[in-house]
């Protein structure tokens, strides 16, 4: 087939518009389809309280830096609390992260590899779904997608001498924001900066300017963990992240790019690869520091290396974390596949395309083509189903006779109660585990008990006393929400104990 046709102006920017139309189009689409799960609850609870209040009972004691929650707190004042409004910031991110990987890409390299870098991003399933969700992680890749893309740009000028003030001063302000949303942003920007001193040694050239940043983030990081880490702990083999393994891996590979169709995107990588390397073993050239490619393989591998080599102190491997390189990844495709010559200019454009939106549309509508541990498909309910089972005790509770136990925090279930029982004073009782004591207070007032339990089933040991004084409990399974309906039954119920 002859793609010189394809090859102008007038194919060219309807494939930009497409990719990014549809990119926008699909971040903005049932924004309350899901309901919001346990996380986004966290961060919009911690909204409620007043500023000073938030930082104290919920900042810092979050597991991540403060600058998402400080955004949200302030959008929420402006906007409310829905759930449209409380995801519209990710949002946002996502789609600035769309435009700015064109618009930086085709300034340091190409407007094909800028197209390309655009494509994947817009059509990506888990950039779309951390685009609709009340979390860090979509600032988080736009923050480590313009950091990474001026990194480059900034190591390519080291090695020139071109580097400008301005150039410097950019990528310091995205270097604290993307320190400032979540951790392995931080890590990062720890990696960045030390290939960029050493880049800078290599060049004899800005050496003194990276050192002195470096510094000046240590000066104003480090503080700050400090004080975060005394409220927080570093987690443990016990905590619900899993030591990595082949799965850890695997699920990674899924989270860059459909599994079942990872490969067809390697085919013209490895290609590239084959030919970049008979090129340089012909003209004997050297590998620099400031080769693009070197770069974004390096700020690709590094921080899966450092963060599978750190679970062994502490279990941190886990998908989402990585969408730090999600960026790196889409450009070093891109990049790869741009100096492929069966697949340069629109050629690898249109391939790119073709194969992100079979993903694409395996992504929306295919059960199992997802980035989350479950089997449907987008526009199916996947996240915690808080909203419905509050709605089911809800159309259930009755304030005279009714009590509620749960296992977490208050707060995270009275947004939605209060959604669906605005008039009614609620009786709750945190935690879940009701004893044999408490039972007793409240079944002279209290005929009807729920217990809510989070991602699991309640073990039958812990609703044990309730069947001892004498209340039947019917289970009501939600997406990893189970309520526990337990009436008072008008006699007990006699436990053998024999």
């Amino acid at each position: 087939m002859n793609l010189k046709f394809f090859e102008n102006e007038n194919f060219y920017k309807p494939l930009l518009f497409t990719s990014v139309f549809i990119g926008c189009y699909i971040r903005l689409s049932g924004l309350d389809l899901q309901s919001l799960w346990l996380d986004e609850l966290y961060s919009v609870s911690a909204c409620s309280y007043k500023f000073f209040d938030m930082i104290s009972i919920w900042l810092l004691r979050d597991l991540h830096p403060p600058l998402y929650q400080l955004i949200l707190f302030f959008w929420v004042k402006l906007a409310g609390n829905s759930e449209i409004m409380v995801r519209m910031p990710s949002v946002t991110a996502g789609i600035f992260t769309i435009i700015g990987i064109y618009f930086l890409s085709s300034k340091i390299f190409n407007r094909y590899v800028a197209l390309s870098a655009s494509i994947l991003t817009s059509l990506s399933a888990s950039a779309i779904v951390y685009s609709q969700e009340a979390r860090p992680y979509s600032f988080l890749m736009l923050f480590s997608a313009l950091s990474t893309l001026l990194w480059i740009n900034a190591v390519k000028k080291i090695s020139t001498g071109e580097l400008k003030s301005k150039d410097f001063i950019i990528y310091c302000i995205f270097c604290s924001l993307t320190a400032f949303t979540h951790y392995f942003g931080a890590g990062l920007i720890f990696f960045q900066l030390i290939y960029i001193i050493f880049a800078a040694l290599q060049y004899k050239n800005s050496i003194k300017p990276f050192i002195l940043l470096s510094l000046a983030l240590a000066f104003v990081f480090i503080p700050w963990l400090m004080l975060h880490f005394h409220f927080v702990s570093v987690p443990d083999n016990s905590f619900w992240i899993k030591s990595p393994d082949l799965s850890s891996f695997i699920a990674l590979t899924n989270f860059l790019f459909n599994k079942k169709l990872v490969i067809f995107l390697f085919l013209p990588v490895f290609l590239s690869i084959s030919c970049c390397i008979k090129e340089l073993r012909e003209k004997k050239a050297r590998i620099m520091p400031d080769s693009s490619v070197i770069c974004l393989l390096y700020i690709l591998l590094a921080p899966v290396i450092a963060v599978f080599l750190l679970s062994n102190k502490a279990n941190v491997f886990y998908p989402r974390y990585f969408i730090i390189i999600l960026p790196a990844f889409y450009l070093l495709v891109s990049l790869l596949t741009s100096k492929n010559p069966f697949f340069n200019g629109i050629k690898g454009n249109i391939y790119i395309f073709s194969l992100s939106f079979i993903a694409f549309v395996l992504f929306l509508f295919v059960k199992g083509n997802n980035v989350w541990d479950n089997d449907e498909s987008f526009f199916k309910p996947f996240k915690q189903q808080y909203r419905e089972s509050a709605k089911y005790i809800m159309e259930n509770y009755n304030s005279q006779n009714s009590i509620i136990y749960l296992d977490k925090y208050p707060l995270l279930y009275l947004y939605y109660f209060k959604r669906y029982n605005k008039d009614t004073k609620l009786a709750l009782i945190y935690p879940n585990n009701p004893s044999k004591a408490q039972i007793n207070s409240v079944k002279s007032k209290f005929n009807n008990i729920f217990v809510i339990s989070n991602f699991f089933p309640a073990k039958q040991e812990n609703l044990f006393s309730l069947k001892e004084e004498g209340f039947s409990c019917n289970e009501k399974a939600f997406i990893d929400i189970y309520i526990y309906d337990c009436k008072l039954a008008k006699k007990p119920l006699k436990q053998d104990h024999d």
